[in-house]
């Protein structure tokens, strides 16, 4: 149940459609988290659904040798497993209930289809997803809602990078933790500290692109 305890945190009762970033201890994690503007703490990004109170992650994810992978469903507590993942923080859209299902209920379409990772980075394509553009389309294509109106211009593409979603004025941080899986409950300019210390699930080496 150690997925289900570090859901609720303290203070903290996670719903589906939120939105949960990390970074990991790997070189992927570096680069993405370099790509991001002004927020550079994270490197992945996905979207929450609650199972019979489990909580899992939808996210578009690509293996780092040859990027081939797709979008998929974890558990939380691999997501964020402390063995690897050195921060990670939950957010949440602006959106009502419903919204937030309807968003996920298009993820979850992403994962039944087998909708491949986009190595390519590419957002004209919609026949593959990478991590923010699989959580920016969920919203977008299944609640209607526009969770990114502003996106990194590199020559003539466009680019969804981690902090285009947590940055969004649409989108607030819940909690965030560092290497001693520290809360911080409430908005990210909260300075409100709850420490609490986690178990580790055993788990297997992430080598994903992030």
């Amino acid at each position: 149940m150690w997925a289900a305890s570090c859901a609720r945190g303290e203070g903290l009762s996670m719903q589906t459609g939120d939105l949960v970033a990390r970074f990991q201890d790997g070189t992927w994690s570096r680069f993405f988290a370099a790509a991001s503007p002004h927020d550079q703490r994270f490197a992945h990004i996905g979207l929450v659904v609650l199972e019979k109170e489990e909580p899992w992650v939808i996210h578009a994810q690509g293996n780092d040798q040859n990027g081939k992978g797709q979008v998929c469903k974890t558990p939380l507590a691999q997501f964020i497993n402390p063995e690897h993942t050195l921060r990670w923080a939950v957010f949440r859209a602006d959106a009502s209930p419903e919204q937030l299902r309807a968003a996920v209920r298009q993820a979850e379409a992403f994962v039944a289809d087998g909708v491949p990772f986009d190595a390519q980075f590419d957002l004209r394509d919609a026949h593959a997803l990478y991590c923010t553009e699989m959580v920016w389309r969920a919203f977008l294509d299944g609640a209607g809602i526009e969770l990114v109106p502003v996106r990194v211009e590199v020559g003539d593409q466009s680019f969804i990078t981690i902090d285009c979603l947590t940055g969004s004025p649409y989108v607030h941080e819940l909690t965030a933790s560092g290497h001693d899986v520290e809360f911080v409950v409430g908005r990210r300019d909260d300075a409100n500290r709850h420490g609490r210390r986690l178990e580790a699930l055993p788990d297997e080496p992430l080598t994903d692109v992030e």
